[in-house]
């Protein structure tokens, strides 16, 4: 309300700084007009009710020529479920417009959300981690890999989604067992090539605990015992 306050000191209107302020908002002249014919009858407060509606109005105006002009499907793009997609559809309301790049990460982001829809109908539906002080064997798929800086440097810590049984599976974070690396030496020496786009089997025995947040999340130490398998390629690497 601030700077509305400024156009209308003392209950007046400095017409100069609100032709220029309704220039910038494409309202045009007719409205600068109307404004000034209505403020110079009723309360302060009416004016200046009178004003966000005539400035709600020119967003809307922006917003239908935007749309106007953007290529099809670019309103169910902007209500795509994925934080840019809003932020992008917030600035559209905001703006009255988007560059060609945003409307491009706009159209790019509904791929993503589908890929991540596909991906997760594909996910087990997930259980608690066991609770118990005994070391257990897991059998699990290394589905994700990130170095972490540490006091002794970097460590390659993964996300393994571990077997619970009837189609379900749980989630344990660690430090990824040296004998997954040595896997992975051992499939570019037979293949020629890094298994870096395969997910690998991996069982071990450790000593687990679960989340105080989460119960279906958990951490693991001291990784012993450990077998890895990458699956068989399919398409491009198995002609």
């Amino acid at each position: 309300m601030d700077e509305i306050d400024s156009l209308l000191p003392l209950g007046d209107i400095d017409h100069r700084l609100l032709h220029r302020f309704l220039m910038q908002s494409e309202c045009g002249y007719l409205v600068m007009y109307q404004l000034q014919v209505y403020i110079a009858r009723p309360s302060r407060q009416q004016a200046l009710q009178f004003f966000n509606h005539l400035i709600g109005e020119c967003k809307v105006a922006k917003i239908r020529r935007f749309l106007a002009s953007a290529p099809d499907g670019i309103v169910a793009a902007l209500r795509a479920d994925h934080p840019i997609s809003r932020d992008l559809r917030a600035q559209a309301i905001s703006r009255g417009r988007l560059s060609e790049k945003q409307i491009e990460l706009a159209f790019k982001l509904v791929g993503d959300v589908a890929k991540r829809e596909e991906k997760r109908a594909d996910e087990p539906e997930l259980a608690p981690v066991p609770k118990t002080s005994e070391r257990i064997r897991i059998t699990a798929k290394l589905v994700h890999q990130k170095n972490v800086d540490g006091y002794y440097g970097q460590t390659l810590k993964g996300l393994f989604l571990c077997d619970a049984g009837d189609g379900k599976a749980f989630k344990l974070w660690g430090t990824v067992p040296q004998a997954v690396a040595d896997a992975e030496w051992a499939y570019q020496n037979a293949h020629g090539e890094w298994p870096t786009d395969l997910i690998p089997a991996v069982s071990f025995t450790a000593r687990i605990e679960r989340s105080s947040d989460d119960e279906s999340f958990g951490f693991f130490k001291r990784p012993t015992k450990v077998d890895v398998e990458f699956p068989e390629r399919t398409g491009r690497g198995s002609e």
